[in-house]
């Protein structure tokens, strides 16, 4: 076992992935009449909101207003929070290793969303959260800055640090920081399955 675990949180500690996308399209709805398809869905997976606007204006001559998506999306995603679950072995997993080990959750995701998560489900186990908030725009994943970062408050060494996350994008990130090891998981029940190795 290494001596500290860094954690991705959707799609990795909990499954909102469905959530962000209906959230997203809702608010690009609300301000457009451009269609999100589920092939765009797929593309734009693991990226930021406002690069995802970025990314929608360029490549098919749009003029959305990043920001304004950007607050419409929040306010779906607070408005639905309620739909999202974790599992409760997961959960004790989670414990049972921050007992043992060093534990840090680092998210691309903003810190209400990230904070609302961790109080709905008592995750008080992580000794540093990193969110979008902590980070400028050209910093966030596929960027390594947030798990170097993480380490730097840690204080721990990076042959002794491992990764597990979900998207393209943070796997690309973990790579890039040059740590020990980097799980790549799809849900948050290969989550549970790594830790029941570990444990």
């Amino acid at each position: 076992m290494h001596d500290c675990y860094i954690f991705d949180l959707d799609g990795t500690l909990i499954d909102a992935n469905q959530l962000h996308r209906k959230s997203f399209s809702w608010a690009v709805a609300q301000v457009s009449d451009f269609n999100i398809t589920t092939e765009l869905e797929d593309l734009l997976e693991g990226i930021p909101t406002l690069n995802k606007i970025d990314y929608i204006n360029s490549k098919f001559a749009q003029g959305i207003d990043p920001g304004s998506v950007y607050e419409l999306k929040q306010v779906y995603t607070d408005a639905n929070l309620n739909t999202v679950h974790m599992d409760t072995m997961l959960i004790d997993q989670l414990r049972e290793l921050s007992k043992r080990k060093r534990v840090a959750l680092a998210s691309n995701a903003r810190s209400k969303f990230v904070f609302s998560v961790l109080n709905q489900f008592n995750l008080d186990m992580f000794e540093v959260v990193l969110t979008a908030n902590y980070l400028p725009i050209d910093k966030r994943k596929p960027d390594p800055y947030i798990f170097n970062e993480t380490i730097r408050l840690l204080g721990v060494n990076k042959t002794e640090t491992c990764i597990i996350e979900d998207s393209d994008v943070g796997y690309e990130a973990a790579m890039r920081s040059d740590v020990d090891h980097v799980y790549r998981v799809n849900s948050s029940k290969e989550t549970y399955e790594i830790l029941n190795g570990l444990l």
